[in-house]
């Protein structure tokens, strides 16, 4: 039988590899028969009686049986003695990992489609009381017996941060209402909060989805109360409340070619104010949230109304005006005027003679009429 050497050049008997099952079976070897060979190892038939071919002799069998059966207790592709085993095989089955890429016409696997964020609807233009805010959401979040209950108190946010709260109208549906007026010229932001999701268990995309801006403290109208061109009176009409004492320091009587003369501002009271006036800011979503106002009395004041004549008679002039300058505030200062504005249009005629005549009284007297374009005093 030949020989093998190892490294250390001793020598160990050759082990030939097992045969591989595709390889044409040796017309002189025994059929194989029995349970299945183990892996790793053959058997043979040992009953040396039976034969594969009707024309092999025994004494052939007999001959060949050894070396066969020598060869089939042999392990498969066993390390020769005294060498050291095989190395194990890397478990990537690529370079480097890299994976081979997919043939042309392999159908595509899709990825997984996110979920669609709910979408922020309102009407009108800015954040009024009467403003509707609904947040529509692509799928249920709720089953029809939750209908008209509320939202969690997490899941609407708004920046800043004013107290509110979410009625779901539907299934898919959320309305929001404030409890508290947002403040005046304020951009408010609408977002859903993280950790809520559908019906269904997909989570719902968070972030802002929307936003309001409430209109700015402003003034509203300014009717004039008569009293004559030099000596006018004015009526402000704020959209909230405003006192005296901080607003006179931003108003004053101008016109360009004349100079200016300072205001004197007065509160207006329930009695002598006319029928229809405006509501504070409050008071409107007050109003809208159903609350019933408080009784008036007539000597209360109107808190969102001044008395505006100036401090002395105006000279002569084409353009008299009032100037609003920025930043006047409003009764509880958390907002201001933004720019600067003009109310009203006088015109102050120049004091003119438009009648002269004169009459007789008798014993050589004369009466002098004169008449003028304005009033003046009598003495």
């Amino acid at each position: 039988m030949p020989e093998r050497r190892t490294a250390a050049g001793a020598a160990v008997p050759f082990a030939p590899p097992c045969r591989p099952p595709s390889q044409k079976r040796h017309s002189r070897a025994p059929m194989v028969s029995g349970p299945p060979p183990h892996r790793g190892y053959a058997y043979i038939n040992q009953d040396t009686t039976k034969q594969s071919k009707p024309n092999m002799k025994p004494s052939t069998i007999h001959r060949l049986a050894p070396a066969v059966l020598w060869l089939a207790l042999t392990p498969c592709n066993a390390p020769a003695q005294g060498e050291p085993p095989p190395a194990a095989k890397s478990p990537v089955p690529y370079p480097s990992g890299a994976v081979p890429a997919a043939p042309a016409n392999a159908t595509p696997i899709p990825a997984p489609v996110p979920a669609k964020p709910p979408r922020f609807h309102s009407s009108g233009t800015e954040l009024l009381p009467d403003t509707v805010l609904d947040i529509d959401f692509p799928a249920s979040v709720i089953p029809a017996d939750q209908v008209n209950s509320e939202t969690p108190a997490d899941l609407i946010k708004t920046d800043p941060a004013i107290p509110g709260k979410g009625i779901w109208t539907s299934r898919t549906t959320a309305r929001f209402t404030f409890t508290e007026p947002p403040p005046l010229g304020t951009v408010v932001k609408f977002s859903i909060a993280p950790g809520h999701r559908y019906e269904d268990g997909a989570g719902i995309p968070s972030g802002q989805i929307g936003t309001k801006t409430t209109p700015s403290f402003k003034l509203e109208s300014w009717p004039g109360l008569g009293h004559g061109e030099r000596e006018p009176v004015m009526m402000f009409v704020f959209n909230d409340a405003v006192t005296a004492a901080t607003a006179g320091p931003f108003l004053t009587f101008s016109d360009g070619a004349a100079g200016r003369v300072p205001v004197k501002t007065g509160p207006l009271y329930y009695k002598d104010a006319p029928s229809a006036l405006s509501s504070t800011w409050a008071a409107r979503w007050n109003r809208q949230a159903g609350e019933k106002p408080a009784a008036l009395k007539p000597d209360d004041i109107v808190p969102n109304v001044l008395i505006v004549r100036p401090l002395m008679p105006l000279p002569t002039g084409e353009h008299w005006r009032v100037e609003v300058m920025a930043g006047l505030p409003n009764g509880a200062g958390t907002a201001t005027i933004p720019a600067r504005l003009e109310a009203g249009y006088i015109r102050v005629a120049p004091l003119t003679v438009g009648n002269l005549r004169h009459t007789g009284t008798g014993a050589d007297r004369v009466a002098l009429h004169v008449s003028f374009s304005q009033a003046v005093p009598q003495e």
